[in-house]
């Protein structure tokens, strides 16, 4: 993502929050996103963005699947795979809590999880060949049939 200032690469990017619940995005560079945290009569923006990082502890960690660090997590906002929740737990758990109030999910859930027509044909098919294989041919038909069924269906 670029930044809405210049074209270099957005390194920040800052949700405001309006008091009627409403709010808006920001996606700044480094050079822009210090113009946008200083404050008059305070220091350079540049020493207090280093103050922060030089305060926040960074993590070495490397994930053992992707190899992405938690420093290069920081620096770009993305995850390299579902394995980085495992790898970098203890570095994003209070990450989490901080922007969400929890670390467990609480929302809503898909109402068929898993349990869609192409999940109930392949363990139907699976199904069908153990049965061919003992020779239980009575309820491979039936087996048949019900998968004849889900396929004119769907």
């Amino acid at each position: 993502m670029k930044c809405q200032k210049c074209d270099e690469k957005a390194l920040f990017h800052i949700t405001d929050v309006a008091d009627e619940g409403g709010f808006s995005e920001t996606h700044l560079c480094w050079r822009h996103a210090q113009d946008y945290i200083r404050e008059p009569n305070d220091a350079p923006a540049s020493e207090k963005v280093e103050s922060i990082a030089a305060s926040a502890p960074v993590s070495t960690r490397v994930c053992p699947v992707c190899k992405i660090s938690f420093a290069e997590f920081r620096t770009t906002g993305r995850l390299g795979c579902a394995n980085d929740y495992r790898a970098f737990e203890n570095e994003l758990r209070p990450l989490l809590e901080n922007i969400h109030g929890s670390s467990k999910h609480v929302g809503r859930a898909p109402h068929h999880q898993g349990a869609g027509p192409n999940t109930q044909l392949l363990a139907l098919r699976k199904e069908l060949q153990a049965a061919v294989g003992e020779e239980n041919y009575e309820r491979a038909a039936q087996i048949r049939d019900e998968i004849d069924r889900l396929d004119k269906k769907g």
